[in-house]
């Protein structure tokens, strides 16, 4: 039976150069979550590895992908069903054809078979070459069918499009999972472009967002273009929206957070009931947005 709460663990921290002991670090944390109560928790995008995507066209980080069956999601598929967890991790596919996608898998407490989901829209800035090393998600708009409900995901620039939360709002998801990696220089100059996308998804869907977000130094590298001082780093500050569209909780900024929070799926009903914009939805009248 679906639980009406449950608790969810925003996983923040830094990400340093040894991959090995980025992983290890994130079975610890995940395992102080359960600890602690949570019974889900999430990463932030591209969980476990430094944040190469900055890096200007360089094949050699094509080296760092691996399949869904890879190393990196069994060891945390084995974890997550050893501590009872829901686990919602970011990785860096690469499929037997050899295309690559930034991808967030989705493990079970009951050790079954992997969930994924697949970016859908890719950054491109000075700062950010994400359409050299990734290739256009392919999976649609899944909803996943978990122990805790159904649940979305979206990743870091998918959650800028309202038509990803609406999507899987209307095929029944409750809370949307949202690893990003967002920038100190951007949250800087504009703090509500951080927060703003979620909360008017959560106020126009009725719905949860868990946004978990990078902390620290990138770590591919010093120099950065359109990067002032050089040097990319990342926020933190990971957030939850409630379906109301209010932060209901947040890590703190700049540094290492392991922030849990109790969500009442009981708001999700209320919010559609009192702001029924799902209800009074005119689809029949939206065709001329599917022609440009």
């Amino acid at each position: 039976m679906t639980p009406s709460r449950f608790t969810v663990a925003l996983a923040q921290f830094a990400v340093g150069p040894d991959r090995e002991r980025n992983v290890c670090r994130g079975l610890d944390i995940l395992s102080e979550a359960a600890g602690r109560g949570a019974q889900a928790i999430c990463f932030a995008e591209l969980s476990f590895l430094p944040f190469f995507p900055h890096v200007r066209a360089d094949g050699a980080y094509f080296g760092w992908a691996e399949p869904i069956c890879g190393p990196t999601v069994q060891r945390f598929r084995e974890a997550a069903r050893e501590h009872g967890i829901l686990t919602i991790i970011n990785i860096y596919e690469r499929t037997e054809r050899h295309d690559y996608f930034d991808t967030a898998v989705v493990l079970h407490p009951d050790g079954r078979e992997p969930d994924s989901y697949r970016m859908a829209h890719l950054a491109e800035s000075a700062a950010f070459n994400e359409k050299f090393y990734y290739w256009p998600g392919d999976s649609g708009y899944p909803v996943f069918d978990t122990c805790l409900g159904s649940i979305g995901v979206a990743v870091c620039h998918d959650r800028q499009f309202p038509e990803v939360f609406r999507s899987v709002a209307l095929s029944g998801a409750n809370v949307v999972f949202v690893p990003t990696a967002y920038s100190c220089a951007a949250f800087a100059s504009n703090r509500k472009f951080f927060e703003i996308p979620n909360q008017a998804a959560s106020m126009a869907n009725g719905i949860f967002t868990v946004c978990v977000n990078r902390v620290g130094p990138g770590g591919c590298g010093d120099r950065v273009p359109g990067i002032p001082e050089g040097k990319l780093n990342f926020c933190g500050s990971s957030f939850i929206t409630s379906p109301f569209g209010e932060i209901i909780g947040q890590a703190a900024e700049n540094a290492d957070d392991l922030r849990l929070l109790e969500l009442d799926l009981a708001m999700v009903q209320s919010a559609r009931e009192r702001r029924p914009f799902l209800r009074d939805r005119r689809p029949n009248t939206y065709g001329k947005l599917l022609q440009f």
